[in-house]
């Protein structure tokens, strides 16, 4: 009987959100730079911010950084809930820096964002928010 009431009382509160929103940004962008700069650039940037990198391999032109996240509405956009609030999520951003010429670089990002939703403290769901475009573009701003 008390499952079936805490089921009820969740189902009620889902009903109450809505689902997170997928932006149009841009996440890859070609700089007239050797891929030796940008790559710099890019450890350089990862080096003074808070995102700690979890694997990098320059010769392939890789970069994973992984942080975990109280608030998600910093870099993603996890819907709404009156009766709901978004925590404890986990940020990754994988990046890939590919040559095209002597002085042409492309840089690629790719964010993820998983975060739960506590409601009311009762239960809480594990949700998939999608990038608001911001850490993108404060990383490509920097290469």
């Amino acid at each position: 009987m008390r499952y079936t009431l805490v089921l009820a009382i969740i189902t009620l509160i889902a009903g109450c959100s809505t689902a997170p929103e997928a932006l149009l940004f841009e996440n890859s962008r070609v700089f007239e730079k050797s891929r030796d700069d940008v790559w710099q650039n890019l450890t350089s940037f990862f080096e003074s911010s808070s995102i700690p990198v979890k694997s990098k391999d320059k010769e392939k032109g890789t970069l994973l950084a992984v942080r975990k996240l109280k608030r998600a509405s910093i870099y993603a956009n996890c819907g709404t809930s009156d009766l709901a609030s978004v925590e404890n999520g986990t940020l990754t951003v994988k990046i890939s820096v590919h040559s095209l010429g002597a002085l042409k670089t492309r840089a690629t990002i790719d964010v993820k964002f998983f975060a739960y939703r506590q409601y009311v403290g009762v239960a809480k769901s594990r949700i998939e928010c999608f990038s608001n475009g911001t850490l993108e573009e404060e990383i490509l701003k920097n290469l």
